[in-house]
């Protein structure tokens, strides 16, 4: 594949956890997601990961986000879920801006944490550049600890669980996640 395509290892990354004993839950205002709701959380991600998300994505996972004035303003959603293994993995953690200092993101990241524990997950895990404070109080707020700082963006998600995780659409025409923010 090296020969075809140019892999760069991403930035470095701190890989934090979170587990139903350690996890401290942020009550706020927030939204599930709907699959009819993608225009709105792709508008949201144009603003910093040049990303698309298919509606097969928020189907599938779980993403909520909070509104201010009908406007999508922040969201958090899933990369894996795993019952299997006992794992879920929370990414796509993003705020507009104008918006950000008032908690949405721990609000966002707090509600697919909780749902993730609740529902299907022993283990929760997300991935942040060591260099940005914001993100990693807002983690910590939620009871996430470091793994390792020693972790690339392009390392996959499922390497936290030593297996094997399907990625339910991921590989499915018409929709691809960038890399370029927060986990």
């Amino acid at each position: 594949m090296a020969s075809i395509y140019r892999i760069e290892p991403g930035p470095p990354m701190v890989r934090m956890w979170v587990d139903r004993s350690t996890f401290r839950p942020y009550p706020a205002d927030v939204a599930r997601l709907l699959p009819v709701e993608v225009g709105d959380l792709n508008r949201l991600y144009q603003l910093g990961f040049t990303a698309w998300l298919p509606p097969t994505a928020i189907a599938e996972g779980i993403y909520y986000g909070i509104r201010v004035g009908g406007r999508l303003v922040s969201a958090a959603g899933t990369h894996v879920i795993s019952p299997e293994a006992g794992l879920g993995v929370v990414g796509n953690v993003m705020t507009h801006t104008d918006f950000r200092g008032r908690g949405y993101a721990t609000a966002v990241t707090g509600a697919v944490t909780a749902d993730l524990l609740r529902t299907s997950a022993m283990q929760v895990v997300l991935n942040v550049r060591p260099t940005t404070r914001p993100p990693l109080q807002v983690y910590a707020k939620l009871g996430y600890r470091s793994m390792s700082a020693s972790r690339s963006a392009a390392d996959p998600p499922e390497a936290a669980a030593g297996g094997s995780i399907r990625i339910p659409w991921r590989g499915r025409s018409g929709g691809c996640l960038g890399r370029g923010g927060e986990s």
